[in-house]
């Protein structure tokens, strides 16, 4: 009983002192890292929820410059995939520092759907479609089957490399690589994971590949 009234006491003292909104907005605005901190990073079940989502709108208004100090201090983890989506396009359509950099600490930190949002955001003929596609591959987030598909069917064997870098390939699309005459990007997985059995029988009856394979095998 003693430990739940001390530990009430002190949600109130928290609610009073810090995260009151005539003192947390200041320090929202004045000091973002530390309010992001005391934010994101604390942990008190339901009551840290409570404030997340009642300064959640203010978060929202707030300049780019301050928002991308919250959510690197935890915040990106918390909002939702769209919202984390509109996040990176902010910052993605910023500076040019921010373009060349920035976006891929955030990317980083986002969840598979909104990393599937931000994939799909601009049609192929669009000028930024790859910009923002490569930043996600650099970013070492994971891909689905299609759409690393699609890095192949749009030519890009150099990202399609740096995708298999991070990333070892599932015997599908390994399949698929070998069906669409992808034997580079094969062999380049091939060298840094090694092959699964059921893809050595798959090979087994092609001399050409048995000897590529040997061939990567001894190089690796």
């Amino acid at each position: 009983m003693g430990i739940f009234i001390v530990l009430n006491l002190s949600l109130l003292l928290m609610s009073l002192v810090v995260y009151n909104p005539f003192v947390f907005v200041p320090l929202l605005s004045l000091f973002p890292k530390t309010a992001a901190k005391l934010l994101y990073k604390v942990d008190w079940g339901g009551y840290t929820d409570f404030w997340q989502k009642f300064y959640a709108p203010l978060v929202g208004v707030l300049p780019l410059s301050w928002k991308k100090k919250i959510m690197l201090s935890g915040g990106i983890e918390k909002i939702s995939p769209k919202e984390q989506c509109n996040f990176i396009l902010d910052v993605y359509t910023g500076s040019n520092d921010d373009q060349n950099a920035q976006p891929i600490h955030f990317i980083k930190k986002i969840s598979p759907e909104a990393v599937d949002l931000l994939w799909n955001y601009y049609q192929p003929d669009d000028c930024e479609y790859w910009d923002l596609r490569e930043k996600i591959v650099k970013a070492g987030q994971r891909l689905t089957d299609k759409q690393f598909k699609s890095l192949l069917y749009w030519k890009h064997s150099t990202l399609a490399k740096e995708y298999i870098s991070h990333n070892y390939l599932n015997d599908q699309v390994m399949k698929y690589l070998l069906e669409t005459n992808n034997e580079d990007e094969f062999f380049y997985c091939v060298k840094l994971y090694g092959l699964s059995k059921n893809m050595l029988s798959v090979i087994s009856n092609d001399p050409r590949l048995m000897q590529m394979y040997q061939e990567t095998c001894q190089t690796a």
